[in-house]
């Protein structure tokens, strides 16, 4: 339903178009004011929530041209139906410039007149917010391109570094990067059809674009190959020990809901807190490099010695190399890395227990 205030100075007027709107499913009068000057009051704590003002032009206080110019300058997402005393498209005109979508006659105002133009405006307001939202997942698909060109040194026009270095969310704050990856890419990768590898990818975007923007402060990009890149922005804090705590909580909660309603298990490495987006690229190739040779299994991310026991995980890396082998029936290239594997084990293990037998001398 659309939030509806009425502006009049005639109480007349008001009860004669509340009882015009009582019978319309799509509209809900949220509040009725009998001057500009309490409806300015009103908009700047509730304007967010409103989406039509009817208002009147001429009223004690503000008139009705002063609040279309308060809703014009804070960029309230309203649309503004005029009501006039006057036919004349003079007296009018400057509040149409000031951004109100049309206006109505007081003296020809009948229940079918005012549905007729509310249903205009439904029509109008479902267009604007289809723009919106289209214009939204543009941005946001622009902003994590431009992050992965950043973080992979591709070439980026500067008429693009010009545009983001003004957006919000990337300029102006602290930030802190985290690198997340898919545990077993390449298995689930494989496993599944061609068709069906870029959909795992878009639903791990999508979910987590969801979560960010009900955080506020985040925005994810895909790297390569089940490798994702989170940005954390911070624009309230400055202690970098409170900045470090609340991203290392988002990040928790990210990997814990991603396996909870996607059974999607992650590793992540996270960066130090930096100043601007510029500076990502040498803090990734960090985190990126620990990624690729840090053991993991499926279930939990544990060291690959425990108590006692030696046990042979792969890296990422290996687990790649070896994936793809096997998938174009390289049998030369098998036989090298299960070699490099198991060497490396033996290594392992020897010092292991080298370790051991000098501990207990």
């Amino acid at each position: 339903m659309l939030q509806t205030l009425l502006v009049d100075d005639d109480i007349l007027s008001l009860n004669k178009m509340q009882t015009f709107l009582a019978d319309l499913e799509f509209i809900h009068v949220c509040g009725q004011l009998l001057d500009g000057t309490g409806a300015i009051e009103y908009l700047n704590a509730h304007g967010d929530s409103i989406d039509i003002v009817i208002l009147d032009m001429e009223m004690p206080g503000a008139s009705g041209l002063e609040v279309a110019r308060f809703i014009s300058k804070h960029q309230l997402p309203i649309t503004i139906l005029v009501i006039s005393n006057y036919d004349n498209f003079e007296y009018v005109k400057p509040i149409l410039q000031a951004g109100a979508y049309d206006y109505l006659l007081k003296h020809e105002l009948s229940r079918t007149l005012l549905e007729t133009k509310l249903s205009e405006i439904r029509l109008y307001i479902d267009k604007q917010q289809l723009h919106q939202k289209q214009w939204d997942q543009m941005c946001q698909l622009s902003k994590q391109q431009y992050l992965r060109n950043l973080v992979l040194n591709y070439d980026i026009p500067d008429e693009n570094r010009h545009f983001f270095a003004s957006d919000p969310l990337l300029c102006g704050r602290r930030h802190v990067a985290a690198c997340l990856q898919i545990t077993n890419f390449s298995s689930i990768y494989q496993s599944i059809p061609d068709e069906r590898h870029q959909k795992v990818v878009n639903t791990v975007l999508h979910f987590c674009d969801t979560f960010f923007t009900s955080l506020q402060r985040g925005i994810i990009t895909h790297i390569n190959y089940g490798e994702f890149l989170v940005l954390l922005s911070f624009p309230d804090l400055t202690s970098e020990a409170a900045i470090l705590q609340t991203a290392s909580q988002d990040i928790s909660l990210l990997k814990n809901n991603l396996r909870r309603y996607l059974s999607i298990h992650t590793f992540a490495e996270s960066m130090p807190v930096f100043d601007s987006v510029e500076h990502l690229r040498p803090y990734y190739l960090k985190i990126h490099h620990r990624l690729q040779v840090k053991p993991f299994n499926s279930d939990s991310e544990r060291p690959a010695e425990k108590e006692g026991n030696s046990v042979l995980l792969l890296s990422l890396q290996e687990e790649n190399e070896l994936s793809e082998s096997l998938l174009h029936l390289n049998e030369k290239k098998v036989t090298e890395i299960v070699t490099h594997i198991l060497i490396q084990s033996d290594r392992r293990t020897s010092l292991f227990l080298d370790f051991s037998a000098s501990s207990c001398v």
